[in-house]
């Protein structure tokens, strides 16, 4: 049973990061089109990425951070840690290959990074044990 959770949770997580991760490549579509007879060659993709406003990159960067927590949390949430981190070093292996490949300006290539692993850290951390209160006695477990 905790082995099919494990697979549920990483399966649900990845899916919901790739429809995320795929949202954000719509929406960015949208916003800044590709020029007429794009192929999406590899040339092409480059030029679109080096005429892509700071204000897109910026917002691209926050969603693709809010992507990796959201993707970990619930893999974590649904499989446990070990299926949340799975998933967010996938989905940072992605990003430090998609910013490796295409030539994004440094400042989002560091900062898309931090934002993604500050977002997988904060996603699969365990949950803080709630404090006791003051002169109140914690019930046994059971």
């Amino acid at each position: 049973m905790k082995v099919l959770k494990w697979i549920g949770g990483f399966v649900l997580g990845l899916v919901v990061a790739m429809a995320l991760v795929t949202g954000v490549e719509v929406v960015n579509g949208i916003l800044h089109p590709p020029p007429a007879g794009f192929q999406g060659t590899h040339e092409e993709v480059c030029t679109l990425v080096e005429s892509y406003p700071a204000w897109l990159l910026v917002t691209s960067g926050v969603a693709w951070a809010f992507t990796a927590f959201l993707g970990t949390w619930i893999a974590k949430r649904i499989g446990g840690r070990g299926a949340g981190l799975t998933v967010g070093l996938l989905l940072l292996a992605g990003a430090v290959y998609n910013v490796l490949v295409y030539p994004y300006p440094l400042w989002f290539k560091g900062g898309v990074l931090v934002g993604m692993v500050v977002g997988v850290l904060v996603g699969s951390r365990k949950r803080a044990a709630a404090p006791a209160a003051a002169g109140v006695p914690t019930p046994p477990a059971g």
